[in-house]
């Protein structure tokens, strides 16, 4: 079977959110980013926290494989003008220095889209 999660990469600056996850459960205890089961509650949040945005960047989808089942990621990078309250209000909420893999558990897909962020910001800053 398949599923699909939608996720948010909040970027400020040389920074990105991470959250991190409940104990139990799906990659219990580690870091990742914000997650939605549709795009419309991913619009929601968006709607919602009034977010100051410069620019919003589909990421490419990929594949995570379990066991069990296979797990369809839809990024969607957005890089904010300014730093906002609102996102403070998640429980494990912290924001991480794109510049290096931060030194706190992450799960392989979220490992992997932190290195293609540290990988396009040393891009953009090389031009």
């Amino acid at each position: 079977p398949e599923r699909q999660s939608f996720w948010l990469l909040l970027q400020h600056q040389q920074q990105v959110l991470l959250l991190q996850r409940p104990a139990a459960g799906l990659w219990g205890g580690l870091y990742g980013f914000i997650e939605f089961a549709t795009a419309q509650e991913r619009e929601q949040y968006l709607a919602l926290h009034a977010l100051q945005i410069e620019t919003t960047e589909q990421l490419p989808a990929f594949r995570h494989t379990f066991s069990h089942f296979h797990l369809w990621i839809q990024p969607q990078l957005l890089k904010l003008k300014s730093l906002p309250d609102a996102v403070q209000e998640h429980s494990g909420a912290s924001w991480f220095r794109i510049d290096a893999i931060p030194a706190v558990g992450l799960s392989a897909p979220a490992k992997q889209l932190f290195q293609q962020l540290i990988a396009t910001t040393a891009d953009s800053e090389d031009r």
